[in-house]
């Protein structure tokens, strides 16, 4: 039985009216115990055939009346996932079904297809059940983040939706792997992504927001040299639990509307979560030394941006994040002899990928660059 029930599956992904009436078929020969493999293969849960039988029906029956509701949830699958998980309660949390890494189950109810993120969906439905737990209580520090490539309706245009499709697919892997387990990411829509963060106040999320930021700015997307700005990036807003809303859609609401205001400056977050992100960066382009924790021989970079709060530079070495550099300006490639500290706050592969990009954090910018900025301004 176990392999029948799997080929019907298989043949008729497609067509779930047909895939409804031909595992009728087989009970009605098979018995009911084809309701229980049904419920095994797809969703990971092992009932007895009686009470599979009664869900696989109750189940169907409550996508029929969604359909005609115009329901998102109309797959077989998801129609099983929502009645066990809403109504039934035997599914506590659909994402303990992917931890038993059930082939093709993850795509097809609650992630979306390309990134294998949570859709819209789910991630609205998630957020509405945190928010009404969550009603009457202080302190719990939820935060609601929206994330939106900037200029990806360019990169498409230029470099190819083959090519969107993988930096799509890359963003989304960057985002999995700066939040912790618990967490939630989804697709939003089209370049748009959406996270729930628990346990976090404000500037604990802009860390975490920051941090995406950095690594999808460093990170080579293909191509991404075609663009005006030569660099993919990504901008975003941030709302926190219960202080900007206690409800699913209000937090939504704030968040989207400090990503629009991010965008009016692209590849930041708002709000903006520390100083040296309000300042304006210059792009110069010159001989840098530094130094290791101030020790070891000198090493020659290449600035390539710089601001009043920090720099960055292109160079041979990859550094761990919180390293100490001593850098050292000489003349003639800068108005005067004069050296600082600075931590490495995000590092990645140059574009061309044969140097490592840093972004440094002065500890104190020196006199000397601070009047050749102000003369920029």
């Amino acid at each position: 039985m176990k392999g029948e029930v799997a080929q019907i599956l298989s043949e008729s992904r497609r067509d779930e009216t047909q895939l409804a009436i031909r595992l009728d078929a087989l009970a009605a020969q098979a018995g009911e115990a084809t309701y229980q493999e049904v419920l095994l293969q797809l969703v990971g849960k092992d009932f007895p055939a009686q009470r599979a039988a009664h869900y696989w029906r109750e189940a169907l029956a409550q996508r029929a009346n969604h359909c005609q509701d115009g329901c998102a949830y109309t797959g077989v699958r998801s129609s099983l996932l929502g009645y066990l998980y809403r109504v039934v309660g035997e599914i506590h949390d659909p994402r303990i079904i992917e931890a038993d890494d059930l082939a093709g189950f993850r795509h097809a109810s609650v992630t979306d297809g390309l990134t294998g993120l949570y859709h819209q969906t789910y991630f609205k439905a998630h957020l509405e059940q945190i928010t009404e737990r969550l009603q009457g209580q202080r302190g719990q520090g939820l935060a609601v983040v929206m994330l939106d490539l900037d200029h990806f309706k360019q990169y498409n245009d230029r470099c190819g939706h083959l090519a969107g499709d993988a930096a799509l697919r890359q963003v989304a892997a960057t985002v999995q792997s700066c939040i912790r387990q618990g967490d939630l990411a989804a697709r939003y829509g089209g370049e748009e992504f959406a996270l729930i963060l628990h346990r976090l106040n404000l500037p604990q999320a802009c860390m975490v927001v920051e941090r995406i930021r950095q690594m999808i700015e460093a990170f080579p997307f293909a191509g991404e040299e075609r663009l005006d700005r030569r660099c993919l990036t990504i901008s975003g807003g941030i709302a926190i639990h219960p202080d900007d809303g206690v409800s699913a859609l209000d937090l939504l609401q704030q968040a989207d509307e400090r990503l629009y205001q991010a965008k009016l400056r692209r590849n930041t977050i708002f709000p903006l979560n520390c100083d040296q992100r309000r300042a304006r960066r210059f792009p110069f382009q010159s001989v840098v030394e530094y130094a290791v924790n101030a020790q070891g021989p000198l090493r020659t970079g290449l600035s390539r941006d710089l601001s009043a709060t920090g720099m960055t530079l292109a160079c041979e070495n990859a550094l761990p994040l919180g390293s100490e550099l001593e850098l050292h300006f000489h003349q003639p490639f800068w108005p005067a002899d004069c050296c600082t500290k600075a931590v490495v706050r995000n590092a990645g592969p140059s574009r061309d990928g044969l140097l490592t990009r840093l972004g440094l954090q002065f500890d104190e910018p020196p006199a000397p660059l601070t009047g050749l900025l102000k003369g920029q301004s």
